[in-house]
């Protein structure tokens, strides 16, 4: 089992989006969908590969802003799901020093990262873009919404 870190323009950029356009993204968005979404992301580094046996199986991916990481995709191919906590905790420890949020797990992972990293929805960090509400830059970056913290970001690194 290794686990490869991706960056933007470099070798495994690719092949992560061949492998989420065509193993994991049911709805057909294809390659120009999985492109456009991790090039909003500040950050160069888009996520985590999963490679057993010298095949690319599974990806956790990642949309960063300054100290703060949405975990974007977790996938792994269903004959490979035997590594699947194992990958999650490998790279959750690489990125633990910094504010973690998933504000759309479905069901599963959802009591995976409650259970695991004591997520909770209820006080969950969401991505909101500022231009949405028309904050100017120097408005307090965060707005509260009853128990949720909201952040607003110049550009919105959560879609």
């Amino acid at each position: 089992m290794k686990i490869i870190e991706v960056l933007k323009e470099e070798l495994f950029f690719g092949k992560t989006i061949d492998l989420l356009a065509n193993k994991y993204d049911t709805k057909n968005r294809g390659r120009k969908f999985w492109i456009s979404r991790f090039e909003k992301s500040k950050s160069n580094r888009i996520g985590y590969l999963l490679e057993i046996d010298s095949k690319l199986v599974g990806f956790l991916g990642l949309i960063e802003s300054n100290n703060i990481i949405g975990l974007s995709v977790w996938f792994v191919e269903t004959s490979y799901r035997k590594y699947s906590m194992t990958f999650l905790s490998k790279v959750m420890k690489v990125i633990d020093e910094n504010v973690i949020v998933n504000s759309s797990p479905d069901p599963i992972a959802l009591k995976i990262f409650h259970n695991l990293y004591k997520f909770n929805l209820n006080n969950e960090f969401i991505g909101l873009p500022k231009n949405i509400f028309g904050f100017s830059k120097s408005f307090s970056k965060k707005i509260y919404f009853g128990k949720r913290i909201n952040l607003c970001y110049d550009e919105n690194i959560s879609m």
